[in-house]
């Protein structure tokens, strides 16, 4: 089980192996597979790991949760107030059932599955957000601080792609960190080019050219001596 945070919420990845069943009249299956699982250790979090209790996980009460791709709510997939999105817990844990709709990305979600199924490098997970201010003990095992959560809210479930076997951690706090030195290096080049063009000598004006003035008195010397050539022939 892997952690990430954002402003409101952790959340929480695991590798999936999702079942799919199919929907009576639908072109797209239900997905099933468990959002969350009891008595694992999610990754190191800074210092400590989390593990969650048996029946510990409970929906927010206050609106509808959500099945998501990516935690992307522009991609809704299922929701457990028309009912589908079946939420039960059990033994190993949460497991959901998502009744997929003929959008896009619900077809775009059925081929990733489908091609990822058999690689030992990349597979499908599943992720729950959860909110803050859930209740947990620390405890310590084998020099490990452990936060064991007897209870928590959670607002959605996801699916999402994620490497095997490996943390998926990300931290807002590290995005923003790195938006900010995207911002400094663009300014920084920014700088750069402004010097560099400050550097560049500056074009010097060119002189108009005036045409040479006639000398009026040499001309009309040559038209007179044109004239008197004309009259001797």
């Amino acid at each position: 089980m892997t952690h990430a945070k954002n402003n409101t919420r952790e959340i929480f990845t695991s590798r999936v192996t999702f079942e799919t069943k199919p929907q009576p009249g639908k072109s797209l299956p239900t997905l099933c597979g468990y959002a969350m699982t009891w008595g694992t250790l999610s990754d190191d979090r800074g210092g400590y790991k989390v593990r969650l209790k048996n029946g510990s996980a409970k929906a927010i009460p206050t609106g509808p949760t959500l099945a998501l791709a990516n935690h992307d709510y522009c991609t809704p997939l299922a929701s457990n107030a028309n009912g589908t999105l079946r939420m039960t817990a059990d033994a190993t844990g949460l497991r959901c059932e998502i009744d997929l709709p003929d959008t896009t990305w619900a077809h775009d979600l059925c081929a990733t599955i489908d091609h990822l199924k058999n690689d030992t490098t990349s597979a499908m997970g599943m992720s729950f957000g959860m909110l803050p201010n859930g209740t947990y003990a620390e405890v310590k095992e084998a020099g490990q601080t452990i936060r064991e959560y007897s209870a928590f809210e959670f607002d959605e479930v996801s699916t999402t792609v994620i490497p095997a076997f490996t943390s998926t951690t990300i931290d807002a706090a590290d995005d923003e960190e790195e938006e900010e030195e995207a911002e400094l290096t663009a300014s920084e080049s920014s700088d750069e080019e402004e010097n560099e063009l400050a550097a560049v000598p500056a074009a010097q004006p060119v002189e108009a050219v005036q045409p040479p003035t006639p000398n009026r008195n040499k001309l009309s010397v040559e038209i007179e001596e044109l004239k008197a050539g004309l009259s001797n022939q």
